[in-house]
């Protein structure tokens, strides 16, 4: 199956553009963030803190601040995207 080249530049135009850097910024660094909150304030080691960042293990007691990073770590990226998307398009 191939792909379009021209969807291929759009695509890269979008993830290159300074939104589309900054959403990858602030996805990665959310994830980080949450991996270390789950390690000190839940208590959990490594690994079960990195199943439980990829969904394969529930996090137990979440507080404000794993749940407000959390949401943050999606809502924020995928906003930027919108925005690089219509700055694509227009």
């Amino acid at each position: 199956m191939e792909v379009e080249p021209r969807i291929i530049e759009i695509i890269n135009a979008i993830w290159l553009s300074p939104y589309g850097v900054a959403a990858k910024i602030i996805f990665i660094s959310g994830g980080l963030l949450m991996l270390v909150l789950m390690i000190y304030r839940h208590k959990m080691s490594i690994a079960d803190a990195a199943l439980a960042l990829v969904g394969f293990k529930p996090v137990s007691n979440r507080d404000i601040w794993f749940n407000l990073v959390h949401f943050l770590t999606i809502a924020i990226p995928v906003g930027l995207l919108a925005l690089a998307v219509q700055g694509h398009n227009s």
